[in-house]
Parts: C-alpha cells; structure tokens; sequence
C-alpha cells in the first residue's frame, strides 16, 4: 500500500505560506495590517471606552447625587 500526501495543506504544526499580496486576500491582509489601520482601531478603543468609564463613576454614585448633578 502506498499513501500520498497533498502538497496544498500544511502538514500539523506547520505555518501556512504567507501570502504575496497578488490575490484579493492578500490586499486586504495587507491593508488591515497598516499603521493607519492600527491607529484607527486605538482611537475607536478610546472613544468606545469614555462612555463605560462614565457609566461605572456613576454607579458608584448616589443615587440622588446622580439625579441631581452632572460630572
């Protein structure tokens, strides 16, 4: 008996090949891993977290001084 092995898939443990950029994967791998795509991701963590760091302050207000005051 005799077995083949398919050249296409890596074998376990092995990393896949890394992609030349020629295909529509490899654009949009390439795009997302900018600087300017991790700059975006940074500002839109900051901004999403103002709002939470807001809600937990408040929670740990009482309540008439919530109803009764801002920040």
């Amino acid at each position: 008996m005799s077995s083949t092995v398919s050249t296409d898939v890596p074998a376990a443990g092995q990393l896949p090949r890394k992609d030349d950029g020629t295909t529509m994967a490899g654009r949009v791998r390439r795009r997302l891993t900018s600087r300017a795509a991790s700059v975006v991701s940074i500002i839109i963590a900051l901004v999403w977290t103002i709002p939470t760091f807001g809600l937990f302050v408040s929670s740990l207000r009482p309540e008439n001084e919530i109803k009764t005051t801002g920040w």
